[in-house]
């Protein structure tokens, strides 16, 4: 039997971006089981427009601004199943992608995580990143940014983090423990969710499936799973 999927949406003031996003959740080729909102606190009307248009939809509205952290753990516990597809609240996921992330999990033995190709909504001619690798500074350095996607392999690769705009978490390999180190503050919890973990218990990669992303980051998240 395949695997249900949980779609957990991390929102802050997304009001503007949010009927996108939903609109190709609708459009997915793969049906989720489950679609949850991480409310983290926001003070726009972006809870009461999910509420009104979106009753598929379950929000979990957050007592205060804890940061993406933060809010992707509280998703990660509330989650019904454990296959778990984090995005941004910017984020149009194509209607193949979500299949294709949990085929690569699936096909790949002990792997935690799987992330997507992440092109401009903007220019989808070009991609925005495609996960990252450590930099020897201590941060990551973004895969293939802002080349072109045409240009790019099609085969799913192991990278060394990924970026959390949008990831495919595997609970049952991962753990219960909570992915993020909510202490940190925003670009720096991803990439050590990322650095923290063991390459002999699992390997992240770049499935070559695509999202598309509202607004365009000089740096990003990062990930690979436990």
């Amino acid at each position: 039997m395949t695997p249900p999927v949980t779609l957990c949406i991390i929102n802050y003031n997304g009001e503007r971006y949010l009927p996108r996003t939903l609109a190709a959740v609708r459009a997915s080729g793969l049906r989720f089981d489950e679609v949850l909102l991480v409310d983290d606190a926001s003070p726009d009307g972006s809870v009461a427009l999910v509420r009104e248009h979106w009753p598929e939809v379950t929000v979990l509205a957050q007592p205060k601004n804890g940061g993406p952290g933060a809010a992707r753990n509280a998703g990660y516990a509330a989650a019904r199943n454990d296959f778990i597809l984090f995005i941004d609240n910017d984020v149009a996921l194509t209607p193949e992608c979500a299949q294709r992330l949990r085929a690569a999990l699936l096909e790949r033995e002990g792997a935690a995580v799987a992330m997507p190709r992440v092109l401009y909504a903007a220019r989808p001619d070009t991609i925005q990143y495609e996960g990252a690798d450590c930099h020897f500074l201590g941060l990551m350095a973004l895969r293939r940014a802002d080349q072109p996607a045409d240009e790019a392999p099609v085969e799913t690769a192991e990278t060394q983090s990924v970026v959390t705009c949008a990831f495919l978490v595997h609970r049952g390999r991962w753990g219960a423990s909570p992915p993020f180190d909510d202490s940190f503050i925003f670009n720096y919890e991803d990439h050590d969710f990322g650095v923290r973990t063991d390459p002999a218990e699992a390997a992240s990669f770049a499935s070559a499936c695509r999202s598309t992303r509202e607004i365009s980051c000089s740096s990003g998240g990062s990930a690979p799973g436990r």
